[in-house]
């Protein structure tokens, strides 16, 4: 059957000579995979341009349940970025790209099955329009993405952060109140008070006051790298995170 849907790339692998298989998170089906026949040929019915990670597509695609791949019958752009290009050389849109790379790779990381999520999908259409569109700086976006992503999967943050609780257990999910030195050692809580004082402030922020929060590059590294554990705490087999180091590269740039 014929089905119409929006749909976002995380993934593209070459496939024969002219080939790709892509796969889409799409707003009516889930995660996907599709065939994608001569795209790499002088004239090919769909451009690789629309393959592009984080490319957002409205589709008509073949369905039949339980099949491994599909094939699209009308894909387009369903948005056309302004600045989020990662192959231009400005680094204001290498920063926009590569927070746009690094967030698709954590939802690929996480979100396997294919079944609609609506909201979620709506969530991560709206988070690469803003990372577009926005002027202001993104230095805490991947903070929040971690933090606003992890409410839609169900292993929330939650925000009691104070005097009497100050550091975050990141298997509990909450802030605790500090325990001896030695626990501190054993990698699931945030130790350093900068770090936790930084997340209980973004837990309660938007995307459009992010940009105002005062923070110092080495804290927001250590917490990126506190939440993405807490990931792999609550999330099985997911791994390391490729473009972490490319982001991290960029952390000097006025657009981070």
């Amino acid at each position: 059957m014929l089905i119409k849907t929006r749909g976002i790339v995380f993934r593209t692998v070459k496939y024969g000579e002219s080939s790709l298989i892509a796969d889409i998170y799409t707003e009516q089906k889930g995660l996907q995979s599709y065939i994608i026949g001569g795209v790499r040929r002088k004239k090919p019915r769909f451009h690789a341009a629309l393959f592009q990670v984080g490319s957002i597509l409205d589709m008509v695609v073949y369905f039949k349940e339980g099949r491994s791949l599909h094939r699209p019958k009308e894909l387009r752009a369903a948005y056309i970025y302004r600045d989020l290009l990662w192959h231009l050389p400005s680094r204001g849109r290498q920063a926009k790209g590569n927070v746009a790379l690094f967030a698709m790779e954590v939802a690929r990381k996480c979100l396997h099955e294919p079944e609609a999520q609506p909201l979620l999908f709506q969530w991560l259409y709206e988070f690469l329009v803003f990372t577009d569109q926005t002027e202001e700086a993104l230095r805490h976006m991947p903070h929040l993405f971690l933090i606003q992503l992890a409410d839609h999967l169900g292993f929330q943050m939650h925000n009691n952060f104070g005097p009497e609780r100050p550091v975050f257990d990141l298997q509990a999910g909450s802030f605790v109140p500090e325990p001896p030195a030695a626990d501190l050692q054993a990698g699931h809580y945030v130790s350093d008070p900068s770090a936790n004082a930084l997340l209980a402030r973004l837990m309660g922020v938007s995307w459009f006051e992010q940009h105002r929060i005062p923070s110092t590059r080495p804290v927001r590294r250590k917490l990126l790298e506190h939440l993405l554990l807490y990931y792999r705490l609550h999330i099985s087999r997911f791994g390391e995170v490729k473009s972490l180091a490319i982001l991290n590269s960029l952390v000097g740039d006025k657009k981070l």
